[in-house]
């Protein structure tokens, strides 16, 4: 439908984020499962989206998903995309020296290869020439001798069929565990005291002076600096560094530096962003138009550079995405 359109669109312009909302709409509408070819593209361009966005680990999981959803004997809705996949997860396996996830992604762009030739008719005859076969063959023995050589006594049977085991107890798990995980980290950060939700980084004035080989008088004025930066909310200023800082302060860069260092375990672009993270977090759960803007725009108004730092930021600090954290709010309005 039109959602699919813009998601191929958004790919291509490489507006990642924005396809991954887009998605998750889509995967809200129970109707949309019973296009199983859909559902299957939805899942590879997430996986793209997110190994565009350097998210390796998700990225793996959705294309893992997409696989999932190829079925083997509906030979006339293969399309060239399936072999991209597999050619993806095989070099994924590949970077982490998985010759057994490796042989079974080879296995299957084989197999995928030989159905294309067949139904060659329906794809462009300049693909066909794409096709590589003899290597794949050949790259797939090499691997199997090289498992024969590390193991001699193991059969390639049994590293395929516990292989093939592995990966598919793995994605069970994954799944199953992923949504558990993030709702559970979500109902720990709106269940908090308000207290600890809305200032998040309270200023601890226990720092150990020896180990700073700073005067206390210094230390405590950096730590009264500090607080009055937190309470006027002067990080969510787009440009701070630690030289103009400082300067503000009436300090040196590495006074402050090492009492944020000693005091938060952070240094200072983590201490920033994780003040911003719990402000901005605070104006959604109060603010619903809020809610409407987009992450970039979310992003802008409250001093971070671009949708991507904060989307990084807001998942090191909580352990879900934005994106999640919203859609939870919403749904508690309803």
């Amino acid at each position: 439908g039109f959602l699919e359109q813009m998601n191929k669109i958004l790919y291509s312009e490489k507006k990642y984020n924005e396809l991954i909302r887009t998605s998750d709409s889509l995967l809200n509408l129970p109707s949309f499962f019973k296009n199983k070819s859909s559902v299957q593209n939805l899942f590879y361009l997430m996986g793209s989206a997110y190994e565009g966005l350097g998210e390796n680990e998700t990225s793996f999981f959705y294309y893992s998903k997409s696989d999932s959803m190829y079925k083997k004997n509906k030979y006339n809705k293969i399309q060239p995309r399936d072999r991209l996949l597999y050619v993806k997860l095989n070099r994924h396996f590949k970077s982490i020296d998985d010759k057994a996830g490796q042989i079974i992604y080879l296995n299957k762009l084989i197999d995928i290869d030989s159905i294309l030739r067949i139904n060659y008719q329906y794809f462009e005859p300049g693909m066909i020439k794409n096709f590589e076969t003899p290597k794949l063959i050949a790259n797939k023995e090499r691997l199997i001798q090289s498992l024969e050589k590390k193991n001699s006594r193991t059969s390639m049977g049994l590293y395929g069929f516990m292989g093939a085991l592995s990966i598919s107890i793995i994605f069970l798990s994954y799944y199953i565990s992923r949504q558990y995980v993030y709702k559970r980290r979500y109902e720990t950060l709106v269940n908090g005291t308000q207290e600890q939700f809305e200032t998040g980084a309270v200023l601890n004035s226990e720092v150990n002076h020896s180990r700073n080989e700073i005067s206390s008088v210094i230390v405590e004025d950096i730590l009264l600096h500090l607080e009055k930066f937190e309470n006027k909310h002067k990080y969510l200023s787009l440009d701070i560094n630690l030289h103009d800082l400082a300067k503000s302060f009436g300090t040196n860069p590495n006074y402050l530096s090492r009492v944020i260092n000693l005091k938060m375990e952070k240094n200072l672009s983590q201490y920033i962003n994780d003040l911003r993270i719990v402000y901005i977090m605070t104006a959604l759960k109060r603010d619903r138009k809020l809610r409407k803007y987009s992450i970039k725009a979310i992003a802008n108004e409250y001093g971070f550079k671009g949708a991507d730092a904060f989307t990084r930021a807001f998942y090191k600090l909580n352990g879900i995405y934005p994106s999640f954290y919203l859609k939870q709010l919403n749904k508690e309005d309803r």
